[in-house]
């Protein structure tokens, strides 16, 4: 893969704190050349956005705060109308490793997979984070392999690669905040997408996650994911593959 082909998005929000030690890990000169970065601020209250810019990166604010998901759907709408081929999502958080996004991309182009997750379940300690986000993770990952046959581990995790062209007509359908990862996960199975997953760093401190309730937030994944299950409109498969169809003889 090279440049141009492979866009890096990174959700921002409040992350100030943060960012500098970011910025130190994604000047890799490997990652630079395989990978071009777009972060979104999703209106923050501190100089997120300013600092991004005075290092040189290309930043969409948010006029109003669309959450997680929606940040991650405008990173995404950036990569199709850009003509991007692989979207990488790499959370501005500072709790994953840079040269991992290297793996990732690697991973990719040796399983030709649709969608490649970067799991932390392998670190059994709580550098992953409290009990109760270990275990809700686990509770929903457990949910998406018993109802939709899902391989992947960690399902709720937030760093990705994704073949553009794949998940392209999957957009429309997916939510705005946390329940995007796992409402993903049940709109992917139903069109037959190629998932993969690879053990990844992750580091935890409380700086780096502004999640504040996670009762609150499972409360609403769940609410989210019965309502795209039982009310919402499904993707159809054929039509998925339609668009992906067209977007590959158009060689993007």
């Amino acid at each position: 893969m090279t440049r141009k082909k492979v866009l890096c998005v990174v959700p921002c929000y409040n992350e100030s704190e943060n960012l500098p030690n970011l910025f130190r890990d994604i000047s890799d000169v490997e990652l630079a050349k395989s990978c071009d970065f777009l972060f979104i601020d999703d209106h923050s209250r501190d100089n997120t956005s300013e600092l991004i810019k005075s290092n040189g990166f290309n930043v969409i604010r948010h006029e109003i705060n669309l959450g997680y998901g929606g940040a991650v759907k405008t990173g995404l709408k950036y990569a199709i109308d850009q003509h991007y081929k692989f979207f990488v999502l790499f959370p501005g958080d500072h709790q994953r490793q840079a040269t991992d996004v290297l793996r990732l991309i690697d991973h990719q182009a040796k399983t030709q997979s649709d969608v490649v997750v970067g799991s932390k379940f392998h670190i059994c300690s709580k550098k992953y984070g409290p009990i109760g986000r270990r275990l809700g993770n686990r509770i929903y990952s457990t949910i998406a392999r018993v109802f939709w046959g899902s391989p992947i581990e960690d399902v709720l995790s937030g760093f990705k690669i994704y073949y553009v062209p794949a998940i392209a007509g999957l957009i429309d359908y997916l939510p705005g905040g946390y329940p995007l990862d796992i409402v993903f996960s049940y709109y992917a199975s139903l069109v037959g997408l190629k998932m993969t997953e690879i053990n990844v760093a992750c580091r935890y401190d409380k700086g780096t996650t502004k999640m504040r309730s996670i009762i609150l937030v499972s409360m609403k994944m769940m609410t989210w994911l019965l309502i795209h299950m039982i009310i919402k409109p499904k993707p159809k498969a054929d039509e998925v593959k339609a668009i992906r169809f067209q977007r590959e003889s158009n060689g993007v």
